[in-house]
């Protein structure tokens, strides 16, 4: 018997940071066997940047539906009426759910992200099972929201978390310890790249991610800083985009490093494979923003693992569940800029052979403990004890 699993996200899918979303909904689909998963958004984003991933969605038969509903001429609309709007539009799309739950037969729900279930939570009525997913930035909504925490309490089957670290976070928050089950993102090559750990002329470091808070680009800049200071030549590509762009610039400017740095923007997901296959050494400085926004486990780092790059990041969230320090890539303590830089030229300055092994110790993790096989095996185990 086919379970039909409708993943449900209030908002505009897929999102370019989604790629994560995308990779396990179709190896869900290719792995699964009996799991039939359906994607339920309030909009379908068409834009150029994700064209891949809708594509690959229509290419394993995956289907989308959205439920948006207009909110024109809102800004000139009274107060009350806005509301009476409002709740009109938000019931709306309840029912236009509930309508493709009835057509499709589904009969298990997946909130995409925490705060989702908060706006859905009434198709429970439909005995439906429901599992929410939790990925990082959508915790810190679960602890300041009192509301948040009572729904999920009352209303989900299973919660997904990403790592360890936010496990605890979750029991924490007084959600019950028993339906936590630990889902990691996962991550798989779709043909072999050939890392040599090269030693290029001139040691290239790459970094790739959000351009926001928590992925730390000010402390590496900062670090760059240092490095050059030391009179150390090297260059630096940092590829995303995001709210920090700007502000990111002003420093490289501020430090004298636009010869050494390049803010580079989004790029299609294969050809930042190659960008990353062709580095010296990938960093990512994760630390805890001020608003406490924290990483799960970041993907960008399984990825630069499976295709043999050097990885140094921070003793963050759930990075630690990945990295084991000196042994599969290199960790140092979150927001220290020194410690970083002492870390990339240990990196430089380390035999060949010896950051060879570091490399294969990264792959074979990769491979068993983070491979599409074992993380749709893991998720069919998890969803059954509901």
């Amino acid at each position: 018997m086919i379970q039909k699993i409708a993943f449900i996200r209030d908002g505009q899918f897929p999102k370019i940071s989604e790629s994560f979303i995308v990779n396990k909904l179709i190896f869900l689909k290719k792995l699964g066997k009996t799991i039939e998963p359906i994607i339920i958004c309030k909009k379908i984003n068409k834009s150029k940047d994700v064209k891949f991933y809708l594509h690959k969605l229509k290419e394993n038969k995956i289907k989308i539906y959205e439920f948006k509903n207009s909110k024109s001429n809102l800004k000139i609309t009274p107060k009350e009426i806005i509301k009476k709007i409002i709740n009109k539009i938000y019931h709306t799309n309840l029912n236009k759910i509930r309508n493709i739950i009835k057509k499709e037969k589904i009969n298990t729900i997946n909130f995409v992200y925490g705060k989702d279930i908060k706006k859905y939570y009434k198709l429970r009525k439909l005995n439906l099972k429901i599992i929410t997913s939790f990925h990082g930035f959508d915790v810190i909504e679960l602890e300041n929201d009192s509301k948040l925490r009572k729904i999920c309490n009352q209303n989900s089957d299973l919660f997904l978390v990403r790592s360890k670290y936010m496990k605890a976070r979750l029991i924490k928050n007084k959600l019950p310890k028993a339906k936590i089950k630990i889902q990691h993102a996962g991550y798989e090559l779709e043909k072999k790249y050939n890392n040599k750990n090269i030693k290029n002329k001139i040691p290239k470091i790459i970094s790739v991610g959000r351009l926001v808070e928590k992925k730390g680009f000010d402390i590496l800049i900062k670090s760059a800083k240092k490095l050059k200071e030391k009179k150390i030549k090297f260059t630096l590509e940092i590829y995303g985009e995001g709210p920090l762009k700007q502000k990111l610039s002003k420093l490289i400017e501020e430090y004298k490093l636009t010869e050494e740095i390049k803010l580079k923007g989004n790029i299609e997901n294969n050809l930042i494979k190659n960008k990353i296959v062709n580095s010296d050494i990938f960093v990512l400085a994760s630390k805890t923003a001020h608003n406490g926004d924290e990483e799960g486990i970041p993907v960008v780092l399984m990825e630069a693992m499976a295709l043999g790059t050097i990885c140094v990041s921070t003793h963050h969230a759930g990075i630690p569940e990945l990295i084991k320090n000196n042994i599969t890539g290199f960790l140092v303590p979150q927001n220290n800029s020194q410690k970083l830089t002492n870390k990339i030229i240990t990196v430089l300055n380390t035999d060949k052979k010896e950051l060879k092994k570091i490399s294969q110790n990264a792959q074979k993790e990769i491979k068993k403990e983070f491979s599409y096989k074992s993380i749709i095996n893991k998720y069919k185990e998890n969803i059954k004890t509901i």
